[in-house]
């Protein structure tokens, strides 16, 4: 498993690749979790390195289409496109979607709803999945 953080802020990127929180950003988080993928740096916990090991970060534009730069099974896009023009959110759901494998996974936030025409098959809230491509024998 490979995972990808992208971000249009260096300062978020160089956050994320600190993987350090404070006891109040994990305490939900389940102790079996805690204790498997957290190291306690006395009242931080920071994710171990064989998680950081899996983990990438970029600085890009979700508005640049060539953001995005391989498939992924998986995109998370939380609070992210309620910022968008209508002309934009579509762009960006374009490309997102490109940029899915078959029947891949898009979670947006919850005040993020896709309600225009879209290939996207709505599952739940906040979850959308690639419609999967026609196969023609």
């Amino acid at each position: 498993m490979r995972i990808t953080g992208i971000d249009i802020s260096k300062a978020a990127i160089e956050k994320a690749r600190r993987a350090t929180y404070q006891f109040a950003h994990v305490e939900k988080v389940p102790p079996r979790w805690l204790s498997s993928y957290f190291t306690n740096d006395g009242g931080n916990y920071t994710v171990t390195d064989a998680i950081r090991r899996r983990v990438t970060f970029a600085q890009a534009n979700l508005n640049d289409p060539d953001a995005l730069q391989r498939r992924y099974d998986l995109i998370m896009c939380r609070n992210v496109i309620i910022y968008f023009d209508g002309r934009t959110r579509e762009q960006v759901l374009d490309s997102l979607y490109r940029h899915l494998a078959v029947s891949g996974y898009l979670i947006l936030g919850h005040a993020e709803i896709i309600r225009s025409r879209t290939k996207f098959v709505y599952r739940r809230d906040s979850v959308y999945q690639k419609q999967p491509e026609a196969i023609i024998p």
